[in-house]
């Protein structure tokens, strides 16, 4: 969402909304076009996904009651790293750092790249996090006619604020919200329903049906872990 008028681009502020890989990056590539950038990231730390959260939604095993995280604690990448990072700025391994080097490391590894990322860019100044972006809308325009958004957030649950840009960028990700297939008979399952959302340690989905794309990844995971003889 931006604003333009006859001699082209002519935003100044610009809010991204979360943190993650791609808010980040479009970060960056605001701040090197001059403009003044503010990043709202609702988690504590920068990393969207890859901050892995052990927390649960509670009572409600299908996923939906508001965690952000949806890996689980041994996720490793299903990607190499060569092809996960900025052209820019590579995944490389840490050297001596106690990081996995490994070419499809764990999830706690792209969240460090993405920390150093931060870091080298020097990105932590415009970013607010534990700030919740409520509501996004069309402010009244400039006496020019360009456009302006109103930003209205919440900062660790005070009061809701509103702000004034010339762009809003949104990159909430699209993994937080699990998709819930309608299955027969479903209703009637005597074990655990659980979304692969809201799975975080191997142990306890094994008596449970998994589903959604990420639910192989899972099962082949507890298939190697049963065969090896572990008991649950």
């Amino acid at each position: 969402m931006s604003s333009s008028s006859s001699s082209g681009w002519s935003s100044k502020k610009v809010c991204v909304v979360g943190a993650g890989m791609a808010g980040l990056a479009a970060a960056r590539e605001l701040r090197r076009e001059g403009l003044d950038v503010t990043v709202l990231e609702q988690s504590a730390g920068v990393g969207g996904q890859w901050l892995y959260d052990a927390a649960t939604d509670g009572g409600d095993p299908l996923g939906m009651a508001g965690v952000h995280s949806s890996i689980y604690s041994s996720l490793r990448l299903n990607s190499p790293r060569e092809v996960g990072g900025f052209s820019d700025f590579p995944f490389r391994p840490t050297n001596g750092g106690g990081g996995d080097v490994r070419r499809y490391p764990v999830h706690g590894e792209l969240l460090r790249y993405i920390r150093e990322f931060c870091d080298v860019f020097g990105l932590m100044d415009a970013v607010r996090l534990d700030t919740t972006v409520v509501r996004v809308a069309m402010a009244p325009p400039r006496r020019d006619g360009s456009l302006r958004w109103t930003v209205r957030s919440r900062h660790n649950g005070d009061a809701e604020t509103e702000e004034v840009f010339d762009a809003v960028v949104v990159a909430t990700g699209h993994y937080s919200q699990p998709r819930l297939p309608s299955i027969d008979g479903m209703d009637k399952f005597i074990n655990i329903n659980m979304n692969v959302k809201n799975a975080r340690m191997i142990y306890i989905i094994c008596a449970s049906i998994l589903y959604e794309a990420r639910g192989m990844f899972l099962y082949n995971e507890i298939e190697g872990r049963t065969k090896a003889g572990m008991q649950f």
